[in-house]
């Protein structure tokens, strides 16, 4: 498959989706990754009360050709 090389970036909401977010977020790279050379993924934790954050933050040392970042909301 020939990938596009376009520079794309998906921005992902996350409010309390601890359950959800692990298998989504690896759902989205391997979708990226097979159709992008480059990307990255976004995560805007709107002040997510439960372990949002540490998903995040270990998924994005096991993704080697994307750069994942959070911007974490306060309130």
């Amino acid at each position: 498959m020939i990938k596009h090389k376009n520079f794309v970036s998906a921005i992902v909401y996350v409010n309390n989706a601890e359950q959800e977010l692990a298998g989504f977020l690896k759902m989205l790279h391997s979708n990226l990754s097979s159709a992008f050379e480059n990307f990255e993924i976004i995560c805007v934790n709107d002040a997510s009360r439960d372990n949002s954050r540490s998903v995040i933050q270990e998924l994005a040392s096991k993704f080697d050709n994307c750069t994942l970042s959070i911007i974490n909301m306060g309130y």
